[in-house]
């Protein structure tokens, strides 16, 4: 996102805008597959055209016998002037109106911006990050307190099986005994070592 216009915006748009189609080239390694869009939001008004968006492609110019043409749709940039776009009760249902709304003022939304989810989500992390470091400890020992209790919880649930299960090894394991079973047998029947059979034996 810029801020500030300056006078090389164009040609420094037009450079990352390139980089990123190199970068993305390297990795298909063919010309028809790689596509870059550059989308450019801009806090104040940074060109002369009316519209909030505009798109740039590469193209060939208009000559004696040729009009103007797109050479490629694979690199297209496109600027976004917040200061030009008006969020209105007509456009608020689209998302690039909510999205708007939210980077103008994330403090008063309009209510189908606060509603949206991913809007919801966002000023979340607009939050967390805005607090400082202090208030950031304490929202991070909230949140791993959260996930500890959830952990210890889910521990001792699957510990009190396990010990349920173990106690009714035992139980099977004494009435086993009282049959004069052997300890072999029975081990094999519970999981129970022949130690632990043979020391539930002498406690009976």
């Amino acid at each position: 996102m810029q801020c500030r216009k300056t006078n090389n915006l164009p040609t420094r748009t037009l450079f990352y805008t390139s980089k990123l189609y190199a970068k993305d080239l390297k990795k298909n390694e063919d010309y028809n597959k790689t596509k870059v869009i550059s989308i450019w939001l801009f806090g104040e008004n940074v060109t002369d055209r009316k519209s909030a968006i505009n798109e740039a492609y590469v193209t060939f110019q208009k000559n004696d016998k040729d009009p103007y043409e797109i050479m490629t749709n694979n690199l297209r940039i496109i600027y976004l002037e917040l200061d030009k776009y008006i969020v209105s009760d007509e456009n608020i249902k689209y998302k690039l109106s909510k999205w708007v709304d939210f980077l103008k003022d994330p403090i008063n939304l309009n209510k189908e911006t606060v509603e949206d989810e991913d809007i919801k989500q966002a000023r979340e992390t607009l939050n967390y990050i805005s607090t400082d470091d202090k208030e950031r400890s304490i929202l991070d020992s909230i949140q791993k307190s959260r996930n500890d209790f959830y952990n210890d919880m889910t521990a001792a649930k699957e510990e009190g099986l396990e010990e349920g299960e173990r106690n009714k090894s035992i139980e099977i394991a004494k009435n086993m005994l009282k049959l004069n079973i052997d300890v072999k047998i029975i081990s094999q029947s519970t999981g129970l070592s022949i130690k632990e059979i043979e020391d539930i034996n002498n406690n009976l």
